[in-house]
């Protein structure tokens, strides 16, 4: 079973279909939110990581997202820049997904 074959997925795709009205978010962009917000810590679980924390930095024009976990008991994190925060997010989830994310040790843990 991959990280995608979960019923609250399934059902956030079904309601994706139903929405009709994209001026501010993309389906896409919701998908994502909803993931990263709601659905991170099971991703990361699937992973073997243990989710442990995120923050932002807006600055202009760039964003930066910080990912904290635990990976075999050692305190981890990962940078991901991008134009916004959703952007960040979007990236985060695709590379997580790939087992593409670059983690290193977090120093200041």
């Amino acid at each position: 079973m991959t990280p995608m074959d979960n019923p609250q997925l399934a059902a956030l795709e079904q309601w994706l279909d139903t929405v009709v009205d994209h001026r501010f978010f993309s389906r896409e962009e919701l998908q994502t939110a909803y993931m990263f917000n709601l659905y991170l810590v099971n991703l990361m679980a699937t992973s073997g990581l243990e989710y442990r924390g995120h923050s932002f930095r807006e600055g202009c024009p760039i964003c930066l997202l910080v990912v904290k976990c635990t990976q075999n008991q050692a305190p981890m994190v990962c940078f991901i820049n991008g134009t916004s925060s959703i952007n960040t997010q979007k990236s985060f989830i695709r590379m997580l997904l790939a087992g593409t994310v670059k983690w290193v040790p977090d120093r200041y843990a």
